[in-house]
């Protein structure tokens, strides 16, 4: 399977607003509300009624292009491929037979959105940037008609913000569109379409959800637009599955873990890749249990089932951990070899790499198992058996670079628990004891430091620490902790 690129995956999810009126308008609402819960026969049929209704109209071919791309994006079947670009074809000849508006140059947008994602993940990267810059500016000219029109500020966003994840190796296509990559215009983009327009209220909300946990890590901003979402379309494991990382990362896992029970228990063979994923993060919410024989179980089958490289290499640093735990140092080798074949532009598969490199095939040592447990409870929320576990290990180990993680986790769980000014006394310590390439540890102290002088009051401090874990934040984890530090930068200039 090909790697799909950023700006493809944020795609994923992306169906146009509906045009149109009478029985036509209708039948386009009924096969969204059922392709929203991914009855995606039922969804075809109810397009092609509105196909008779209207053979002029655009919307019903480009929606059942989109069930056919979704179905290609889960599966990589190659002739789901050409069904979508058949009735995409359709769908822009009959757009651009349309009178000059701004209905006329949105619809158009869209449908070129979705065929610079099908491209994407074909391979053909050029073609899908060029089909990604007509998408840009047939957004634009739909506001130049109607500056009221905000259905096309969805994607004018998804493009400004997914740009910004290119591989390197790829700018040089990207620098071609002519469009400047910004994070915070397609947030703010993304919002402007969920706030005022009607037309695409449901999709801006799935976007702004994701956006409001990976971009500025505020997870119950992310639960409060996702959960109506949920109620309205409980079979859309999209909608589950990013419910659950949410909270995993705000550390309530047993709420995480309904919802990845539900996207796989829906299993839907349209979303192959996404079950796959649903079993990953449910191995890690038995990992940061330190649970850790039931772990070993759900990455193995990941393992054994993954079609590519994509987390595999964390999956495998995961089960060497787990098979330290249970005293298979055998496996527990030749889990760390393979932990260095995952995907290098994942940065937890990164992260997997330089660690197994750093073992050299030593194995996890009993110091490294303490600490990772340690960073489990910290993850879980269990700040209490967290320092249990991590302050008799700083106190009496030699290991930099594990005390160095240690002391990060302490102060986590002290800023945590209301306790900055002991948060901080570690944090100094992560400064002063061990000389040695800190990577990603360095800009992720620096954002606790931010956080514990907010705590405090102390603004200036809180914006001093800020802005330097900004600069420092090059290293694994980059985006991770950009949201944090994202989040933190809002606070601050709330004050």
């Amino acid at each position: 399977m090909k790697r799909r690129h950023s700006l493809f995956l944020f795609f994923l999810f992306s169906f146009s607003a509906v045009w149109g009126q009478g029985s036509y308008d209708a039948l386009l609402k009924k096969g969204l509300d059922l392709a929203y819960n991914f009855r995606f026969e039922e969804s075809e049929k109810a397009f092609n009624k509105a196909i008779e209704t209207a053979p002029e109209r655009p919307e019903a071919f480009n929606f059942i292009a989109q069930n056919h791309l979704w179905a290609f994006l889960g599966s990589n079947d190659i002739a789901e491929y050409r069904i979508f670009t058949r009735w995409s074809d359709i769908a822009l000849g009959k757009a651009e037979a349309m009178q000059n508006s701004a209905e006329k140059y949105y619809i158009t947008g869209n449908i070129r959105l979705l065929r610079s994602a099908a491209l994407q993940a074909e391979g053909s990267m050029l073609s899908a940037f060029g089909e990604c810059k007509a998408a840009f500016s047939s957004f634009e000219d739909a506001i130049d008609k109607n500056h009221s029109f905000y259905a096309p500020y969805k994607g004018l966003g998804l493009i400004y913000y997914a740009l910004d994840f290119i591989p390197g190796v790829l700018k040089f296509a990207v620098s071609l569109t002519g469009i400047k990559a910004d994070r915070e215009m397609g947030f703010n983009y993304i919002r402007t379409a969920y706030k005022k327009s009607t037309v695409e209220r449901t999709e801006s909300a799935f976007h702004l959800a994701k956006l409001y946990t990976d971009y500025l890590a505020e997870y119950d901003s992310s639960l409060a637009v996702l959960k109506p979402l949920i109620n309205q379309y409980p079979l859309n494991p999209l909608f589950n599955y990013q419910a659950a990382v949410a909270y995993i990362k705000k550390g309530e896992l047993n709420e995480a873990e309904k919802f990845i029970n539900t996207v796989l228990k829906l299993n839907y063979p349209s979303v192959k890749r996404m079950n796959l994923l649903a079993l990953f993060l449910k191995g890690e919410i038995y990992f940061y249990r330190n649970d850790f024989d039931d772990a070993a179980k759900i990455y193995e089958e990941f393992i054994n089932n993954a079609p590519d490289a994509d987390y595999t290499g964390i999956a495998n640093y995961r089960l060497a951990v787990c098979y330290t735990a249970a005293g298979n140092r055998d496996a527990c080798i030749k889990a760390l070899k393979d932990a260095q074949n995952g995907n290098p532009d994942i940065p937890d598969d990164d992260f997997a790499k330089s660690e197994s490199a750093r073992l050299n095939g030593n194995g996890i040592t009993k110091n490294e198992l303490i600490v990772v447990t340690g960073e489990n409870n910290t993850a879980a929320h269990k700040f209490e058996d967290a320092l249990k576990t991590l302050l008799p290990f700083v106190n009496g180990a030699n290991e930099q670079r594990l005390k160095g993680r240690a002391f990060l986790s302490i102060a986590e769980c002290y800023l945590e628990t209301k306790r900055a000014d002991e948060g901080l006394k570690y944090l100094y310590r992560f400064d002063s004891e061990g000389d040695y390439d800190k990577g990603w540890m360095l800009p992720y102290s620096l954002y606790l430091k931010s956080l514990a002088e907010l705590s405090k009051g102390n603004i200036a401090k809180a914006k001093e620490y800020c802005i330097s874990g900004e600069g420092e934040n090059d290293y694994d984890y980059k985006d991770k902790i950009s949201s944090l530090l994202n989040n933190i930068k809002r606070r601050i200039f709330k004050k």
